[in-house]
């Protein structure tokens, strides 16, 4: 006796492995009816010898990781706006003040950034400042970026504009 009538069905089980004999189940269905199946769980069990015996050849795995936070947004069709690059380094200006990332852009562009949980402590705003200014004026940059937890504003000096962005507004824009 057929479940279904002669047309394709497409059958979906999630974390299907949490049931005692779920093998035998599916090993039935695969020979008996007309249908493809798709399993998906995030236990190591599923991907056990025994499951793969079972399904003799007629199984085909991926490992699926979650979403980066930029393909996150993607799949949102929120808009990234600036291009990634993975030509980043750490810089140390000639005097040693510490900037954590010199981010060399595909146009050939590069950019200062620094990082920070929070901007209120005088001698921590003093410090990402000078080191950001210092390597602005060293690389010839008219902008720097400093990325905090909350904190949010606009520094303008005569070396040039530094702009400070919390951490989540940052990730949306990049």
């Amino acid at each position: 006796m057929n479940f279904f009538d002669d047309r394709l069905h497409n059958l979906f089980f999630d974390e299907i492995q949490t049931i005692q004999g779920w093998e035998s189940f599916i090993d039935r269905l695969q020979r008996t009816e007309k249908c493809e199946m798709f399993l998906t769980g995030s236990s190591a069990q599923m991907l056990s010898r025994e499951s793969a015996t079972q399904m003799r050849g007629r199984a085909l795995s991926w490992e699926l990781f979650p979403f980066s936070f930029r393909e996150y947004f993607s799949a949102e069709k929120i808009k990234s706006a600036g291009p990634f690059s993975p030509a980043i380094f750490y810089f140390k200006t000639i005097a040693g003040h510490a900037v954590d990332f010199l981010a060399q852009l595909p146009d050939r562009s590069r950019k200062l950034i620094q990082i920070c949980a929070t901007f209120a402590d005088p001698q921590t705003h003093k410090r990402e400042i000078t080191a950001l200014a210092k390597a602005m004026t060293e690389l010839e940059l008219s902008e720097g970026l400093i990325i905090t937890r909350q904190e949010e504003e606009v520094i303008e000096s005569d070396l040039g504009t530094i702009r400070v962005k919390p951490a989540g507004r940052f990730l949306l824009e990049n």
